[in-house]
C-alpha cells in the first residue's frame, strides 16, 4: 500500500481515533514481515495527538504477517479482557487480506478464538481493490466480530461507523 492509499488508510484510522470518545483506550501495532510490540492503550483523553503523529508516521513496507499480528494482539487483548471484563475489547484490523510470512496457519489463528466466550471482538476492514473479503470475514466471523469492505472512497466512513460500535 503505496501512496494515495496508504494516505487514505491513514485519514481512516485517524477518522476512527476522532470517532472514539475521550473515556476510550487505544494502542497501535505496526507490522510488516515483523510483528512490533503493543503498548498498553493510553487514554486517548490524553494521548490522541500521540496516536494520530504515529499513524502520520507510518509507511509501508517489507512482509505481511498477518496472522502473527492478529494473534499477538488478540492474546495481549484478552488478557486486558479478563483483567477487566466490564469494558469492550476490540481489536480493529485493516488489511488486504494477504499473509505474507507469518510462522502460523489461519487453522492455527482461528483456533485462538474461543466462540462460546468472546470478550475480545475482531473486525476486519479489506482494504483495497485486490482485498480478499472472504479470508477477513472467517478471521473476523471466527471471533465472534464482523467484517466489512472499505475503498479509498469509503475507508473514513467506515472507521466512523465502526467507532460508533
Amino acid at each position: 500500500m503505496n501512496g494515495r492509499p496508504l494516505q487514505e488508510a491513514k485519514a481512516g484510522a485517524i477518522a476512527f481515533l476522532d470517532g472514539l470518545g475521550d473515556r476510550d483506550a487505544a494502542s497501535l501495532l505496526f507490522f510488516n514481515g515483523l510483528v512490533g510490540e503493543i503498548d498498553e492503550p493510553q487514554p486517548l483523553r490524553t494521548s490522541r495527538g500521540a496516536l494520530k503523529l504515529a499513524i502520520d508516521g507510518i509507511f509501508a513496507e517489507g512482509g505481511t504477517a498477518l496472522y502473527d499480528a492478529i494473534a499477538k494482539a488478540h492474546e495481549v487483548m484478552l488478557q486486558r479482557a479478563q483483567k477487566q471484563p466490564e469494558r469492550i475489547h476490540a481489536l480493529v484490523v485493516m488489511t488486504d487480506g494477504k499473509d505474507e510470512g507469518s510462522r502460523l496457519l489461519l487453522e492455527q489463528l482461528q483456533q485462538q478464538f474461543n466462540p462460546e466466550q468472546a470478550p475480545v471482538k475482531i473486525f476486519t476492514i479489506a482494504y483495497g481493490q485486490g482485498a480478499d473479503a472472504t479470508l477477513l470475514d472467517t478471521i473476523a466471523s471466527a471471533a465472534q466480530g464482523t467484517s466489512v469492505k472499505g475503498t479509498s472512497e469509503t475507508i473514513v466512513q467506515v472507521y466512523r461507523d465502526l467507532s460508533a460500535f
